[in-house]
């Protein structure tokens, strides 16, 4: 039952690839049909070639003796003019209307010909799929009914499973780019599949072949068939190489494995998609190639946790590197895509996730901090470096660059907490990231530094409000409500003031607002938190902490209302107003009833006296409210 299920699987892949290499090929096409749309566009139209006076388009000469029609009289000014009613143009079909239209007609017909019939078409079509399909359920049962009967030894099955697939192989090759080149494929396919059904009949079903004889027969038919595919284009042979070559551990996998040896073969396996990324653009192998890889690295760490060491973590940035490296690889008439853009940052992710685990379990507990973040800076300098290199070398590289400032953004990001090892300083490194990233895009004129700038310093204020408890924000050491919420403040102010004193757009305008706005509020907080934990803690003043609080509110309203009066700016008055109407709030809610007679004359009275200096301020520049018009 097993080998008939292996049997079906084997039809099933040899399907999908069928699949794969048709919509490969239909992504081709469309790239072409969409230059020709681009070229036809940018040729000058018949009309304009005839007054351009070239050859091909020449307009027949009038004879010298054909008298010229006098010219009409123009219309008086006052007759109106009719516009001729505008011929509406219908749309072109959508890129995406169009490939659905291509889809179909390929699961129907096969390749798009136009020298047959479309009855040809699907008959041959269907015919070969079909036949494919039956030949390997065919094998399969065979193979079940001569294990079952013992009709011959398993010595010769295996010799006849090689001799099978070694004569399909040769078949297959002598037939393509000729006349049955859709029929040779198929027979390369299913021979590529013999090879390992063979290698693995060997070892795990007979034990004839020792595990080294078994593992390098199944190696070379991957690079055989690799190499054939990327010769003459064949997409589902190389999906099936890649699949071959990286299930080629599992079929041979025993109950212990060597995970150092299975991250070294799996980034010489991932090395050998570059020649592909390089030769052919099957974005399709890309993809399978990233899912599997990173699924057999994950499966192994999860298996084999005692086996890791410093060698499979640098196998695993080597993977990392060839996923990385397709884009910068392409060649230059190449077109980027989703997958130029995706895979970096998937690849980047999942490195970053395995590697921290991979050091948690090898290195001792006190270096384990610093060799995550050396490991994760590592890996944001390599992703920054690569971007950069794509958008000052290939012409649409411009477009990646997003994804790997991206990247290594969140390495960077991830590397703070890891090296600091400590929860109160998280929001601290986020937030000078993010001060940093602003100034960087002051710098670049990058969009992206700027948004990434703003996404770190929602996780740092996410991170100070949800992951910390009430009394880490206001309670705990003087160092640690630093961290927590003045390095934040800090950070919010100093970036605002860059975006102030630098042109920017309408996105940077509103930005330097919110970076302002927030930082100033979470200053105040902050600040009232230090004066109300100095003012507790010395005990002749502890009964006036909310008092000095309020004096500390009214001080910061005036300084908001000169401040706005002397730069004439009405955002910076109405806080002020705002702050002294909050000042006068919660005197009347908690001073009153939170204060000795004493504190309160003093509390009242400096509050009232930072009152009267708000509109001193106010009347000293009336002329200048007068001249406003305000």
């Amino acid at each position: 039952m097993k080998e008939l299920n292996f049997c079906v699987i084997c039809v099933l892949a040899v399907l999908l690839c069928f699949l794969f290499e048709k919509l490969n090929r239909l992504e081709k096409l469309l790239r072409r049909m969409t230059e020709g749309k681009d070229k036809e566009k940018t040729q000058e139209p018949r009309s304009f070639r005839l007054f351009t006076g070239e050859k091909e388009t020449e307009a027949p000469a009038l004879p010298a003796e054909t008298p010229q029609k006098a010219e009409t009289p123009a219309l008086p000014a006052e007759t109106p003019q009719t516009a001729a009613p505008e011929k509406k143009t219908p749309l072109p079909p959508s890129r995406y209307d169009e490939m659905w239209k291509r889809f179909r007609y390929w699961f129907c017909f096969g390749v798009q010909r136009e020298d047959v019939s479309r009855e040809y078409a699907a008959a041959t079509t269907w015919l070969i799929r079909g036949g494919i399909a039956i030949l390997l359920c065919a094998a399969g049962f065979f193979l079940k009914y001569s294990i079952e009967n013992n009709l011959v030894n398993p010595t010769v099955r295996i010799i006849m499973t090689f001799a099978a697939a070694a004569g399909m192989f040769a078949a297959g090759t002598a037939g393509l780019n000729k006349r049955f080149h859709v029929l040779a494929v198929g027979v390369l396919a299913v021979g590529i599949v013999t090879f390992y059904m063979g290698s693995f009949a060997g070892f795990k079903m007979y034990r004839l072949l020792p595990a080294a004889a078994a593992f390098s027969i199944m190696v070379l038919t991957t690079a055989v068939a690799m190499l054939t595919a990327v010769k003459f284009d064949l997409f589902p042979v190389a999906l099936i190489a890649c699949a071959g070559g990286y299930g080629t551990p599992v079929m041979l996998s025993e109950k212990s494995g060597d995970l150092p040896f299975l991250t070294a073969y799996v980034a010489v396996i991932s090395a050998g998609l570059l020649i592909c990324a390089r030769k052919r653009v099957w974005r399709g192998l890309e993809w399978t190639a990233f899912l599997m890889s990173f699924g057999l690295i994950g499966a192994g760490c999860a298996r084999l946790t005692n086996k890791i060491d410093f060698f499979c973590i640098g196998c695993l940035l080597a993977n990392f590197l060839v996923f990385s490296l397709i884009g910068v690889i392409r060649p230059k008439e190449a077109v980027y895509g989703v997958t130029e853009w995706l895979l970096p940052v998937l690849s980047a992710a999942l490195t970053l996730l395995f590697g921290i685990g991979m050091i948690h379990s090898c290195a001792q507990e006190s270096d384990r901090g610093l060799i995550s973040a050396g490991f994760a800076v590592l890996l944001a300098a390599v992703t920054l470096a690569e971007g950069v290199y794509l958008a000052r070398k290939r012409p649409g590289g411009a477009g990646l660059l997003s994804a790997f400032l991206s990247a290594s953004v969140v390495s960077l990001a991830v590397s703070l907490p890891l090296a600091l090892e400590s929860e109160e300083a998280v929001s601290a490194g986020w937030s000078v990231l993010a001060a940093v990233l602003i100034f960087a895009h002051t710098r670049s004129r990058l969009r992206t530094l700027l948004v990434l700038g703003e996404l770190a310093f929602s996780a740092a204020l996410i991170y100070m409000v949800c992951a910390q408890e009430p009394d880490g924000l206001f309670g705990g050491t003087a160092a640690e409500r630093f961290f927590l919420g003045g390095v934040f403040s800090l950070a919010l102010l100093g970036a605002g003031f860059i975006l102030r004193k630098t042109p920017t757009d309408s996105l940077g305008e509103q930005a330097k607002k919110i970076f302002l706005a927030v930082g100033g509020f979470s200053m105040l907080i902050y600040t009232s938190v230090e004066i109300f934990r100095l003012l507790e803690s010395t005990e002749a003043l502890r009964d006036f902490r909310h008092g000095g609080v309020s004096v500390w509110w009214a001080l910061a309203a005036v300084l908001l209302l000169a401040g706005g009066i002397r730069r004439n700016c009405r955002a910076l008055r109405t806080a002020g107003m705002l702050l002294f109407t909050a000042c006068v709030i919660k005197i009347c809610a908690v001073d009153i009833s939170g204060l000795n007679t004493l504190h309160k004359v003093a509390a009242f009275l400096l509050t009232g006296i930072l009152f009267f200096g708000g509109a001193t301020a106010y009347i000293l520049c009336r002329r200048r409210f007068q001249e406003a018009g305000e």
